[in-house]
């Protein structure tokens, strides 16, 4: 029997909305070689409903009881998983029909531990108009990159990865973070020395709730924060000494922009002139690093 070539495990709560399109992506994939694992995390609305009307043997659907996050949705995927490469996709989400055949292809090329392809951006009203990478102000993104570089420059939100990387390195997702989980596992993958490449071809779309970022926000500001405080003591990644710094650096700026967009919003006028230069300073710093790159 082939081995199974990759994995697609896609967590899944109370997303009937978008969860057919998003399965049916993985179906049609010009590779055929995959398994499609679903983990239902505790779906109160249609979601069962809709699993139960597929009968491609490919699919296999895992039910939690309760909704446990989707750190632990994924984890259970992936002790399920066989594939070769293991790859995450959103339950909102769909991928280019050649997405999984040319990243498993490139990365066997490259031999590389994981693979990140660029991003359709999808709105609500399902246009797109932009790529991940030119919104974050990103014109050309190095082939080969480090920890340090992802960490200023390259978000990974949906990279595929050799199974067998994260099987030696005893790796999961970290279930204390209930947004920013896939950032940590990034990271720690940076720390056992990953074999990192990017993709220029955009494969996967992702979709943007305007409503859910901004409900999000305030969380997510704060997981960030936690995150790289966490990611500056992790003894994992000390043994990347230019990953810890470019953290570190992280970690002082986050709190920095954190600290002014509260002076911004609720302090005196006095205030906000006196915090101008600090501001402008950052400022600053965050689009130098983006013009430079």
């Amino acid at each position: 029997m082939q081995p199974i070539r990759a994995s697609i495990i896609i967590p899944v709560y109370n997303g009937a909305r978008y969860l057919r399109e998003c399965i049916d992506s993985a179906l049609t994939q010009t590779e055929k070689n995959v398994e499609i694992i679903v983990i239902n995390d505790g779906s109160t609305d249609e979601t069962l409903s809709i699993l139960e009307t597929y009968t491609d043997a490919r699919i296999h659907v895992l039910n939690h009881i309760h909704n446990t996050g989707v750190a632990s949705a994924r984890n259970t995927g992936l002790a399920q998983a066989h594939g070769k490469w293991c790859i995450f996709l959103d339950a909102d989400d769909y991928m280019h029909p050649l997405r999984v055949q040319e990243l498993c292809t490139y990365g066997e090329q490259m031999s590389a531990d994981f693979v990140i392809d660029n991003h359709e951006i999808i709105y609500t009203n399902n246009v797109s108009h932009k790529t991940l990478f030119s919104m974050l102000g990103i014109k050309k993104v190095q082939e080969k990159i480090d920890g340090a570089y992802h960490v200023l420059y390259t978000p990974a939100i949906h990279p595929v990865i050799r199974r067998s990387f994260i099987v030696e390195n005893k790796l999961s997702f970290k279930t204390y973070f209930r947004i920013v989980d896939d950032l940590y596992f990034w990271l720690e993958c940076y720390g056992c020395d990953a074999k990192v490449y990017t993709y220029a071809k955009s494969l996967y779309s992702y979709r943007m709730h305007a409503s859910s970022i901004t409900k999000n926000k305030t969380a997510l500001t704060q997981e960030m924060l936690d995150l790289f405080k966490d990611a500056c003591t992790n003894s994992l990644l000390h043994t990347n000494q230019p990953l810890l710094h470019a953290i570190q650096n992280k970690y002082v700026e986050l709190k920095e922009i954190n600290t002014l967009r509260q002076v911004w919003h609720t302090g005196t006028f006095q205030d906000k002139i006196s915090n101008f230069p600090r501001a402008l300073y950052w400022i600053t710093i965050k689009y130098k690093r983006l013009f430079l790159n």
